[in-house]
């Protein structure tokens, strides 16, 4: 999938020298919390304030680059009611289309630091959608929303993994689901004033981490 994407983003984007939609340096945010019960709407309020808060800040609502990826099924979907919920929000058709499987690879750092890319045996079985758009700040609510709803119960869900990307910003944006959020960028000043402002929606386990490239 990686190989896909960075011919995409070379081809459609030649000037921006860009290769991926991921960053070196990630901040991640807690959204549900642990105080609040699963199933509650005052659960996924919380999240939709929050993740909400958060884009804005990270992503605001200029042009972006969305990257999608669609599984054929989903464990909390599996009548696949929710399946087209997404494309009542965004014209899928309008975006470029791939289709999977995909090879997956990852990263082993040896002793020395040197770092080695491997691919895992098992591809990855779906579909990617990505494309250049603008979204109104009531559709990221609704994208934000149907993914907080989607381990919860409630509809209308999005089954499909999202991935938001500022190029002017140049900072990423993703959630998850109901539990939190993750954003990044290759600069990570750029992700300072983010975390500095929303320090108290870190999760705790990341924090020793982020203070330390933050430093």
């Amino acid at each position: 999938m990686n190989e896909t994407v960075k011919k995409y983003l070379t081809d459609k984007f030649p000037k921006l020298n860009l290769n991926s939609i991921h960053g070196e340096y990630n901040l991640r945010f807690e959204l549900g919390g642990e105080t609040l019960k699963n199933g509650t709407t005052e659960r996924v309020n919380q999240v939709l304030k929050r993740a909400t808060e958060i884009y804005k800040l990270a992503i605001g609502f200029n042009e972006i680059i969305i990257l999608i990826e669609e599984y054929e099924n989903d464990i909390f979907d599996q009548e696949r009611k929710n399946k087209q919920y997404l494309s009542e929000l965004i014209s899928l058709d309008k975006l470029s289309k791939f289709k999977g499987p995909f090879e997956q690879t990852y990263y082993e750092i040896d002793d020395s630091g040197i770092k080695t890319e491997h691919v895992f045996e098992d591809k990855l079985d779906c579909d990617l959608f990505i494309g250049n758009i603008i979204l109104e700040v009531k559709t990221v609510s609704e994208i934000i929303l149907g993914k907080a709803n989607l381990e919860m119960g409630f509809e209308p869900s999005i089954t499909q993994d999202i991935y938001f990307y500022s190029v002017i910003n140049e900072i990423g944006f993703r959630i998850y689901d109901d539990r939190g959020c993750d954003v990044w960028s290759n600069d990570k000043e750029k992700l300072r004033p983010i975390y500095k402002k929303l320090n108290k929606w870190i999760l705790d386990y990341n924090r020793p981490e982020i203070e330390e490239f933050l430093k």
